[in-house]
């Protein structure tokens, strides 16, 4: 039977239980406050009964501490990660999308486009009023250069913030190499305390918290199991293995952690990419990750898609056939209808002159392109017509593929860099570029039918000025093409890129210009066909005043239109990832309402839980009191 000094025993571990309570409980409530810490709590049980010979058969031994561990719900820590992928992404994405918006802003306070643009008209009109006066021109040219100095400066503030996103692309990954090696860190840390039968509530906790930054950068899955003993796996030998999963690839593996490395491009994908961009690889295997594919979202994603965001409107297409060039080097051939219709304009175009183009899926370097056209008249509502060249084939001089090589392409889905579903900072480029191309070309098509002051033939107006070279593009293969259509019906006529020649493709946001000659001296700019008798007859000037408002120039829209369309654009997607941001923010905020409930420390409910606590350990030490009381009595006052 018990000793009579049992009761004892079994006040003591009430005590030491409940002691052990109201730290648990004073360590949470000191923890109120600390990111990312879990409520912990201590887990109790009946002590094992003791087998005694009497008629009651076992005697309770009073209660036993057998963990304090804290309180998570893995469901709802789930769920918060899914939905910070998403917070991530479009929160990222809003800052980019401000800052793009505010490159565009024409208001009382600055004077963009549209400011720009009705100075440009008005001088226009003084030009005719005056009578083609040499300061009336010479007004009208400074207001040229100043729509070309908007341009430039909001190409430079693109390229800048692209640059800025590729910088923080390589901040990023440094951001997902580090926590991946903590987590591997804290992994062996929690290992070693939980194997000798403790758990290791704080170190989780702190994996927790890294785990929801992960899942903010990264789209992550994380899997954790004990560690099965191989003899019998009924037999859990206390410590766990910890996997964290990115695109199928185990970035973290228990102990072990893999990183992520940035390499800089050889060649840009879009023709006004800045250099150095970054791709990324596994550094140990050397495997390309694909940051902006299907299954990826958040900060990482967003980055990717607004440095390199096109709206689809890379060149795609199907390999038509290869055929070997007069130099001996295989040529990627595409006929009309086997590649993407953005790609059928001249405006449009977007490659790099010197880059890589992937063919079923291998990739192939070339060092120019040569391009077929026809013309295409489009009758104006004035009466006038204006003519458009219409792409109608590609050949990509490749610099070592074989013709053996890219036959076993034909056929196959090719394309120029990646099909990226958003508008990035490239798209806005290119968007730039295309008006550009065609503002300038329909107002160069008009000042070269004309003659200057003195009667001499007027050139190209607008040109694209090359700040690597210093060559001023002046595109007279378009002049010359155009010259022979009209002149003899030659309809189709081919242009080489990297050749030296100049084309519409060369002309940028960055090189827009007026022609030298035109800028320093007005004397050169065209506003008649021809002089008669010393006098201009000013016939050209109502053709170049339509451009601005009766004429097609971009999208559909006229020149005064432009800024309305970017606009549309920038709003449009800034409005939606604004409102699917605060819808997530929104879910966000609900799930973790949850996962406080059930993790998160409440103030009211410990100081509950301290007086619970508190009554049950004086109650013991009641007991203990009663005993020492009977044992009093037992010993100083029972006489034997």
């Amino acid at each position: 039977m018990p000793s009579q000094f049992f009761g004892l025993t079994i006040a003591g571990s009430g005590i030491n239980a409940y002691q052990t309570s109201i730290n648990t409980t004073a360590n949470n409530i000191s923890n109120v406050q600390t990111e990312g810490y879990s409520r912990q709590v201590t887990n109790m049980e009946a002590n094992s009964p003791m087998r005694v010979y009497a008629r009651y058969g076992s005697a309770g031994t009073g209660v036993v501490t057998t963990s304090i561990k804290q309180v998570r719900n893995e469901y709802y820590d789930t769920k918060y990660w899914e939905n910070q992928n998403s917070v991530g992404f479009y929160d990222t994405k809003l800052y980019f999308m401000t800052q793009i918006e505010d490159y565009f802003t024409d208001d009382d306070m600055t004077t963009g486009f549209i400011s720009l643009l009705n100075e440009y008209q008005s001088n226009l009109d003084n030009v005719k009023d005056a009578d083609g006066s040499e300061t009336s021109r010479q007004a009208f040219i400074s207001s040229a250069q100043s729509l070309g100095t908007f341009f430039h400066n909001v190409n430079q503030q693109l390229s800048s913030l692209q640059s800025s996103v590729n910088d923080q692309i390589k901040t990023t990954v440094e951001s997902i190499n580090s926590i991946a090696e903590k987590m591997a860190l804290l992994t062996k840390q929690i290992n070693v305390i939980e194997v000798q039968g403790g758990y290791a509530n704080e170190l989780r906790d702190q994996r927790n918290l890294l785990a929801d930054q992960l899942n903010e950068i990264i789209p992550v899955e994380i899997q954790e199991a004990p560690v099965k003993n191989t003899n019998d796996e009924e037999v859990y030998l206390g410590g766990t293995t910890y996997r964290v999963k990115f695109m199928g690839v185990n970035l973290v593996d228990s102990y072990d952690y893999r990183t992520i490395e940035c390499v800089s491009r050889d060649y840009p994908k879009n023709q006004s990419d800045t250099n150095g961009l970054y791709d990324l690889r596994w550094k140990d295997t050397g495997v390309s990750i694909n940051a902006a594919g299907e299954g990826m979202s958040g900060t990482l994603r967003a980055l990717f898609d607004m440095r390199d965001g096109n709206n689809n409107t890379n060149f795609t297409g199907y390999l038509t056939e290869a055929v070997k060039g007069a130099d001996g080097h295989a040529e990627a051939v595409f006929a009309t209808g086997d590649f993407n219709h953005e790609m059928t304009s001249v405006y449009n175009m977007n490659m790099p002159q010197h880059g890589y183009i992937t063919i079923n899926n291998v990739d192939y370097e070339y060092d120019g392109f040569s391009y077929d056209t026809e013309f295409v008249e489009k009758p104006q509502a004035d009466g006038s017509v204006l003519y458009e060249e219409v792409v109608t084939g590609y050949r990509f001089h490749m610099v070592d593929a074989t013709k053996d090589a890219l036959d076993k392409g034909i056929g196959k889905y090719s394309h120029i860099g990646e099909t990226i579903d958003n508008m990035g900072i490239p798209y806005y480029m290119n968007q730039m570029n295309s008006f550009l191309r065609s503002f300038a070309q329909k107002f160069n098509t008009i000042e070269e039918s004309g003659v200057d002051m003195d009667g001499n033939a007027m050139g190209a107006f607008f040109v694209a000025n090359s700040k690597v070279d210093g060559v001023e593009y002046d595109f007279s293969l378009y002049s010359t093409a155009l010259k022979d259509y009209l002149d003899n019906g030659t309809v189709s006529h081919s242009y080489t890129i990297g050749g030296g020649n100049s084309t519409y493709y060369n002309l940028t946001a960055e090189n827009f210009d007026v022609a030298y000659e035109s800028a320093h001296n007005p004397r050169r700019f065209a506003t008649a066909e021809s002089i008669i008798d010393g006098v201009e007859k000013g016939d050209l000037m109502d053709r170049l005043k339509g451009l601005y408002g009766d004429v097609e120039i971009y999208r559909g829209c006229k020149a005064k239109d432009f800024l309305q369309c970017m606009y549309d654009d920038v709003a449009v997607d800034k409005e939606e990832t604004s409102t699917f941001l605060e819808n997530y923010k929104s879910i966000g905020n609900s799930i973790q309402t949850q996962r406080d409930s059930v993790s998160g420390v409440d103030q009211d409910e410990e100081a509950l839980s301290l007086i619970k606590f508190q009554n049950a350990y004086n109650l013991n030490s009641k007991v203990i009191q009663v005993l020492t009381e009977i044992y009093d009595r037992l010993i100083l006052e029972t006489g034997v």
